[in-house]
Parts: structure tokens; C-alpha cells; sequence
């Protein structure tokens, strides 16, 4: 009974264990001077239900513009995309139907989805037709370069304020309506631009690379290329009729020499993919082997709802009552991958020794399992498998003193990129767990490094990988979150009366909006007025929040490790701008330190040194060019030297710069588009933080957002600024409040806390004192 058990809450997705623990909560008393109480709760979400009633979804819902469309004209429904959607040129279909909308822009193909979808649904026969522009309609097309913003936010304003008032009521915050609709209104009112050290560190880049700075030769060809496939819409309303052109992106007389059609469903070949997969790296003897702990995952970005694989460990001690973090691992003899709170297809459980199981196999019990985990307990204890395995005895072999015959040396996350057409892979591997450590590897150590966390708990993570290809608006970002809020309602509720919360589903639906946006904003505002800046390929991260024990508690690390943004800035003509990209991949990196570096209020405790790629970056005194493995300089770390060399390989120009004590980092430069990373000294495109309290992780997946408290202490007034954090901050998850050992937390959905902490807590507590969102209430 107990087997059938775990496994329908395994497969009913399900998750028990997230980064700080396992969410079987026991429910702990509310402190009355925080919460509004179960009353007042209710009226806020009434207020929050009210408010998402008066959105217009239209404006980035697919389904919803369709109902909208469905009785229109043709003509009408091709005005309505034309006045929404504006253009960026890439190849294939990146963002989909879906995305175009969303975003507000989208190459001819991705458009043509769209447009091909609203006419489908209102009773016409459509197909995508294709063709080669010559130069003059190139440039017409060009000349529609950028996003949209969505011309309507609310379908019944007046229910807007209805609801705003509702909220304000509920909150006891006085302004707080007022700032939320007038930060949907004009998100991006009063922001400043970039700071001066933005520009100051993309002209040191500039000068240190010299010749070697990329051109725009090789991507305006490319873009050339791109601008030029175009597709469009043919569509009749009966088989006997003449198919009618429907353009959106040209003149409606726009004529061409029709060279064919594209299938819809549009082929794979045609789309951006994605896969990943984790791999458990295991020492038997002096050998070591690389094993899947599942089957490839695979993603295309075209996605109607774009996936966010979030990927955890769960100890079968949590499946037996354990929801101590620092127990469940010690107490656990099998250990069960997860995606998104499933186990995906092909899942292998694994134990602490390195022996590895199917995980259906372990669920459904017996004697293959008992005997897995009795080897496991032998091999623990049994030297003399050592000489079998080697062909010699156990001292001839050259492992250290003392070396367990097996174990698990680390988790390797395996990402590859496919371009449209079979173009060129690229792949990125990072070692999300790793008892090894950078020098070692690369020195050829094949045994756990002294002193490396036990297995036991070293597994124990989350690591969510981040797609994103294109940027949305303020009106979705406060719906998404609303909407989550209200899906949350029930479980909320039931912790305000005293209950407890026993499950969480793994992935957060709104997760990537807030942090990819937050990127985006920046990106732009680097890059400076007239730019166009867009992702005109997949954007891919991986979020990780890790624990560890210290003393009796635990240590909470995060960090942001972005693989690739997938950039690219043009200017207002449509050229390529090399010296904005720059600006813009500072300006991001910049962005990733401030949400790295942010503390987030009431938690507790203190934050460590961080793993800063900024903070090397920025500090140091010059920038080496470097273009070749052998122009590194000498004394770099050996795991240092393996990353960059890593980085040269894939093609990549660096800017590095060298620190005190053989700390370095480096600025990442695309050959063709010349975006740029920071990189820290193990070679991640990120910024890491570790906290010696909890994150409001298991929720969030991330930091972002701004703090009423800086945002009043930059000259905001109170009821904007607790109107924008609110908006950016906690509005659908509810705070993460308390930190025994790693699972003694409460979700509280509360007005108040919603309205003064967010996320994190912007240039009140980051590092260097930039928000992008900072003149936002001034």
C-alpha cells in the first residue's frame, strides 16, 4: 500500500523536495503584526480576481484574441496584427503564434502564425505562402524594425479601478491601486537610463580588443538573408475561390514571385530546439563513467506555453515522513531524479555509492532493489572488489589513501542548442553538482576532493534552465502574477487557518517572465535610445539554489548562470551596432550582479562572498584581448584556464580581466553579433551568492523585482512605490518567512509583506545601487 502510495504522488506530479527542503510544511503560528488575517485576505484576493476580470487578454493572449477575432472581417483581423505586431528579423520560427503576440513583434514567418491562426479560427482557409524580397521591399520591411506595445490594457477600465480600490481597502495601503495601474499604465515612465559605468566598461572593452572587436560585415550579410525569406498569408473562404494576399508586415499590393509553401504545423526542421539532460558522474575504481539519470529531454521555443525544466533530487527519506533537509539525505538509500515534479521518462534512481537502478523498478520494490542497496553498503565497506575490477590488488591502484572502491563524483547538466535547417550545435555542460571541484578536474583528479560535501546531501538542489526569445509587457507580468496568486488561493488559504501545505508543483509558470524581463529592461537601457534589442536566439540561463550543512543550520547559495542571451542590437536603419550590443551585455551583466547580490529583508542572517564576475570585471585595472588558448596568461587556476579555453573553443572572443590571488574573469564576445557576458572564474555567464538563511527560492526560483524601501529612499512616493514592488515583488507567491532547519517555513500570501519586500530588495541592498525600475515612481 505504502509503494502504490509514493509512486501516484510521484507520477501526479507531485514534488516534496525543493531547494530549502521538502514542502511538507507544518503550519506555524501567524504573527498578527505582519498578516491581515484571514479577512482581509479574502477581500484582497476578491480584489485581485477582479482585477484580472478587466484585462484585456487579447493583447497577449492568443485564445483570447481569437474569441475576439472570431466574428471580425478579414481585413479587419489583418489590421488589428498589423497595428500589433512590429518586426525582428531571425531565422525560422523562434517565438511561434504565441510569441509573436506576447512579445509584439516577430520575423514574417512567426507573424504570418499568427495572422494564419486569427483567420483560421474566424471560418477561412489559409496557407503560408514563401518568397525572395528584392532590396526595396527588404528595406520596407526594415522599416517596421522593433516591438509593439500592446494598445489596450484593460477591456472594462472602470472594473480596473473598481478592483484597484478593492485591493487598496484590503492592503490598509494607502495609493497602493493607484500605483499598480499607473505602473501598467506607463511601465516605463521616469526611468533613467543606464548608469555611466555601463558606457565606461564597454568602452574599456572597445579599447582592449582593438582590431579584434567584431565588425558588422558578417551579421549584416546575415541579416540580409533573413530580411529577405519572407511568408506570408494567402487565404479564400471557399475552395472554389481565388486566393486573397494578406500581408501585415508589407503593403497590402505588395506583389512577389511565389517560390512555395510552408507546412503547418510548421516542420522541426524549422523550429529553434533545445535538449538537456543529467548525467551522474560515478569513480568505480579508477575509472569513471558518465550515467543519464533520465531520457533527453526536448523542447522547441515555438512553444505555445515555453517550458521551463526545473530539475531536483528527491531522497526517498522524504517519502517516508522525513522533512528534515539534513536528515532526509543520510536517512536515504535511493535518490529519484525530477523534472517539474515528475519523474521524467526513462528516470533513474541512484544511491549515494553510485549504483544505479530504473526508478519504476525502485517503486514498485523486490528484490533487485534490496540487492542494489546491500552491493551499494558492501562496496562502502570492500576494498578487496578493488584488485577484482583492476586485473591486481587494491594497492597497486593509483587512488589516495582510504578512497571508497565507488562514488559519486558529481551531476553533470548537459544543454544543446539546434539551430533552424540542422545549423551548427552548440553544447554547454556545467557541473551542477561537483565533489571534484574546477582545479581538480582539470588537473585529472578522478577522486572526490578532501573535505567535498557527502553525496548524501551534495545531490540535494534545484536547477531550473531559463529559456527566453522575446520580451513582454508590464499588463502581463501583473497578470501572470495575479493569475497565480488566485491559483494558489486554496492552498494559501488553508495555511492562514492554521493548516499545513504538504504539496507545490515544481515549476513556476511566471518565473521566466519576471527574471527575463528584468534582463531585458536592462539590456535595452544599455544599449541606449533608437536601438533595437532582441533575442534573435533562444536566451538560455540555469537558476540553481543549492544547500549545504553549516554548524547546526544550513547554507542557502543561488546564483544565475546565463549559457547564452541569444542578442542582438540594430539601429534604427536596421544596421548592426556593435558598440551597443557591448553596451547592452554590460548593462545585463551589471543586472545579474544586482539580483545576485540583493538581500532579501526579514530573512536573517548574512550573506557570504559571492562568485562575481562583475566584481572582478569592474575592479580590475586593465583588460587583456585574448583570441587563442596560448595568449592566456600564465597563473591562471587550472579550473580558470579549462573555462576560458572552453570559451575560445566554441569561437568566442574574450576581454579578460585578471584579479589579486589568480582570481579572474572575462568579458564573453560573440564573433558575429558582438553581445556580450560577464564570465567568472569558472567560466559560468552568471553571478553566484550564498546566504546563511533561506532565499525566497522555492517559489520565486529567483530574485527580482524592486523594494519599496529604495524606491521611496530614490524619491518615489509610498503608494507608487508599493504599487510597482507589488507588481514586480510577491503578488501570487507569498513569503517565504521562517528558516529552522531548512523546512520549518511558512507560505503567507499577505497584503502587506506583498507590498514591501518582493522578490528582493533592489538598490536599498544590492551592490552597487542600479535598478533599471529605480525612476519608475519619481
Amino acid at each position: 500500500m505504502v509503494r502504490h502510495s509514493i509512486r501516484a504522488r510521484l507520477l501526479k506530479g507531485l514534488v516534496f523536495f525543493a531547494v530549502s527542503g521538502l514542502l511538507s510544511v507544518p503550519a506555524q503560528a501567524q504573527d498578527p503584526a505582519m498578516t491581515p488575517g484571514v479577512a482581509a485576505y479574502e477581500a484582497y484576493m476578491d480584489g485581485v480576481a477582479q482585477f484580472t476580470a478587466a484585462v484585456d487578454r487579447g493583447a497577449f493572449d492568443l485564445d483570447a484574441l481569437s474569441l475576439q477575432t472570431a466574428l471580425m472581417e478579414p481585413d479587419d483581423i489583418v489590421a488589428l496584427v498589423r497595428d500589433r505586431i512590429g518586426f525582428h528579423p531571425y531565422t525560422g520560427s523562434l517565438r511561434g503564434a504565441d510569441g509573436a503576440l506576447r512579445a509584439g513583434a516577430g520575423n514574417s514567418l512567426d507573424t504570418a502564425l499568427l495572422l494564419s491562426r486569427l483567420l483560421g479560427d474566424s471560418g477561412l482557409e489559409t496557407r503560408i505562402a514563401r518568397a525572395t524580397l528584392n532590396p526595396e521591399q527588404a528595406a520596407a520591411l526594415t522599416a517596421r524594425l522593433g516591438r509593439v506595445a500592446p494598445a489596450a490594457t484593460f477591456a472594462d477600465p472602470a472594473g480596473a479601478q473598481d478592483a484597484a480600490a478593492v485591493i487598496e481597502r484590503a492592503s490598509g495601503n494607502l495609493g497602493l491601486g493607484a500605483g499598480i495601474l499607473g505602473f501598467i499604465a506607463d511601465p516605463a515612465g521616469g526611468v533613467p537610463a543606464a548608469p555611466p559605468k555601463v558606457g565606461q566598461e564597454a568602452e574599456r572593452i572597445v579599447a582592449a580588443l582593438g582590431p579584434d572587436l567584431p565588425g558588422a560585415e558578417g551579421l549584416a550579410a546575415h541579416l540580409q538573408a533573413e530580411v529577405a525569406d519572407y511568408a506570408w498569408v494567402q487565404s479564400r473562404l471557399f475552395g472554389a475561390d481565388d486566393w486573397v494576399d494578406r500581408h501585415v508586415l508589407l503593403p497590402a499590393d505588395t506583389s512577389l514571385t511565389l517560390e512555395g509553401f510552408i507546412p503547418v504545423p510548421v516542420p522541426e526542421e524549422m523550429k529553434h530546439s533545445v535538449t538537456f539532460v543529467a548525467e551522474l558522474k560515478v569513480r568505480e575504481g579508477v575509472d569513471t563513467r558518465s550515467i543519464p539519470l533520465f531520457d533527453t529531454g526536448r523542447f522547441t521555443t515555438d512553444s505555445a506555453a515555453l517550458p521551463a525544466p526545473v530539475i531536483s533530487i528527491l531522497p526517498d527519506a522524504a517519502l517516508k515522513g522525513q522533512s528534515d533537509l539534513l536528515t532526509a539525505g543520510p536517512d536515504s538509500r535511493f535518490f529519484f531524479p525530477l523534472v517539474n515534479g515528475v519523474l521524467p521518462p526513462g528516470a533513474r534512481a541512484f544511491t549515494a555509492r553510485g549504483q544505479v537502478i530504473p526508478a519504476q523498478d525502485v517503486l514498485a520494490g523486490g528484490a533487485m532493489a534490496d540487492l542494489v542497496a546491500e552491493v551499494g553498503s558492501q562496496l562502502a565497506e570492500t576494498t578487496d572488489l578493488l584488485a577484482a575490477m583492476q586485473g591486481g590488488r587494491a594497492e597497486d591502484a593509483e587512488l589516495p589513501p582510504n578512497s571508497p572502491v565507488q562514488e559519486v563524483l558529481g551531476i553533470v547538466l548537459k544543454v544543446a542548442y539546434t539551430p533552424p535547417g540542422g545549423g551548427t550545435r552548440t553544447t554547454w555542460e556545467r557541473h551542477i553538482v561537483d565533489r571534484v571541484g574546477p582545479d581538480g578536474r582539470a588537473e585529472g583528479r578522478i577522486t572526490a576532493a578532501p573535505g567535498a560535501q557527502p553525496t548524501e546531501t551534495a545531490v540535494l538542489g534545484r536547477w531550473t534552465l531559463l529559456p527566453a526569445v522575446g520580451d513582454i509587457s508590464a499588463v502581463q507580468l501583473v497578470t501572470a502574477q495575479a493569475d497565480r496568486a488566485l491559483g494558489l488561493r486554496q492552498d494559501m488559504r488553508a495555511v492562514a487557518e492554521g493548516g499545513a501545505l504538504y504539496a507545490f508543483p515544481a515549476e513556476n509558470p511566471v518565473q521566466r517572465l519576471l527574471s527575463t524581463h528584468l534582463l531585458d529592461r536592462a539590456a535595452s537601457q544599455g544599449a541606449g535610445p533608437g536601438a533595437v534589442v532582441y533575442r534573435a536566439t533562444p536566451g538560455l540561463m540555469i537558476l540553481r539554489q543549492t544547500s549545504a550543512a553549516l554548524g547546526g543550520g544550513l547554507r542557502q547559495a543561488a546564483g544565475i548562470d546565463i549559457l547564452t542571451t541569444g542578442r542582438r542590437v540594430l539601429g534604427a536603419n536596421g544596421a548592426p551596432d556593435t558598440a551597443a550590443a557591448l553596451r547592452a551585455g554590460v548593462a545585463e551583466t551589471l543586472m545579474e550582479y544586482e539580483l545576485a547580490s540583493a538581500i532579501l529583508p526579514g530573512a536573517g542572517g548574512a550573506r557570504t562572498p559571492s562568485e562575481s564576475a562583475w566584481a572582478v570585471l569592474s575592479a580590475a585595472q586593465s583588460l587583456t584581448p585574448v583570441t587563442r588558448a596560448q595568449d592566456l596568461p600564465q597563473g591562471l587556476p587550472p579550473g580558470t584556464r579549462a573555462g576560458a579555453e572552453a570559451d575560445l573553443s566554441g569561437g568566442a572572443i574574450l576581454a579578460l580581466a585578471a584579479a589579486d590571488e589568480g582570481a579572474a574573469a572575462w568579458w564573453r564576445i560573440d564573433p558575429q553579433s558582438g553581445a556580450v557576458i560577464g564570465v567568472d572564474g569558472l567560466g559560468r555567464g552568471g553571478e553566484a551568492a550564498e546566504y546563511l538563511s533561506l532565499v525566497d527560492a522555492i517559489i520565486t526560483g529567483t530574485f527580482v523585482g524592486v523594494g519599496t524601501a529604495s524606491c521611496t529612499a530614490g524619491g518615489g512616493g509610498y503608494g507608487c512605490c508599493v504599487g510597482t514592488n507589488l507588481a514586480w515583488g510577491l503578488l501570487g507567491y507569498g513569503l517565504l518567512y521562517g528558516a529552522g532547519k531548512g523546512i520549518e517555513a511558512i507560505f503567507l500570501a499577505d497584503a502587506y509583506t506583498a507590498g514591501l519586500i518582493g522578490m528582493s530588495v533592489g538598490v536599498g541592498t544590492s551592490a552597487s545601487g542600479w535598478s533599471p525600475f529605480n525612476g519608475v515612481c519619481s
